[in-house]
This record gives structure tokens, sequence and C-alpha cells, in this order.
């Protein structure tokens, strides 16, 4: 997700997702791996590596 964010900015959290799923080779985030990623997302948004802005894009912090 950190190497997402820093090629393409500040996005969404599923394109987020979405787009880091397709850097391990799969071709879209289905139901199961979107349910392993978010809490991941999550966990890093609350560490302080990522934030989520008002306009809900996600960014580095």
């Amino acid at each position: 997700m950190k190497f997402v964010l820093t090629s393409q900015g500040g996005m969404p959290d599923k394109p987020l997702i979405t787009e880091t799923v397709k850097l391990f080779g799969y071709k879209s985030a289905g139901q199961t791996v979107m349910r392993k990623m978010e809490p991941l997302l999550e966990k890093l948004v609350k560490s302080g590596k990522f934030q989520i802005l008002p306009n809900s894009m996600v960014q580095l912090s």
C-alpha cells in the first residue's frame, strides 16, 4: 500500500486495496481479499503511517 501511495499519491481506500492486490499478481480484489486487507489499512492509519483526509482519500503521513 505504501508503494501504491508513493507512486500514485492519495486515493480512496477501496482503489488503494485493489491496486495493492494487483501488485501481487491478482486480477481483482474479491470479498475475501478485501476483508483481509481492510484491517491492515486500519492498522496503518492507527499507527500514523497513513492518514485519511476529510474527503476520504488515504495518503502517507
